[in-house]
């Protein structure tokens, strides 16, 4: 019976820990052109994680929570 309650409690925590992720994806665009930018920096400012967009612009990564705030920088821009 503990082995089980043991086993049931870890499987719950397994499950919250997966479901606190957040998978976010999009595209960045140029404001007034509205072509995609290419190799934008995005840093997480929570965990401190970089990523970048690819040559479409298009980015796909997975934060630990949803309060994260994203900073998005790119050479050229304000």
């Amino acid at each position: 019976k503990r082995k089980a309650l043991i086993l049931t409690t870890i499987l719950l925590c397994v499950g919250l820990i997966v479901q606190a992720q957040i998978a976010i994806k999009g595209v960045v665009l140029d404001e007034q052109t509205k072509e995609p930018l290419p190799f934008v920096n995005i840093i997480t400012e929570k965990y401190k994680k970089g990523f970048q967009t690819n040559e479409k612009g298009e980015f796909n990564f997975v934060v630990e929570s949803q309060d994260e705030i994203l900073t998005f920088s790119f050479l050229g821009f304000q």
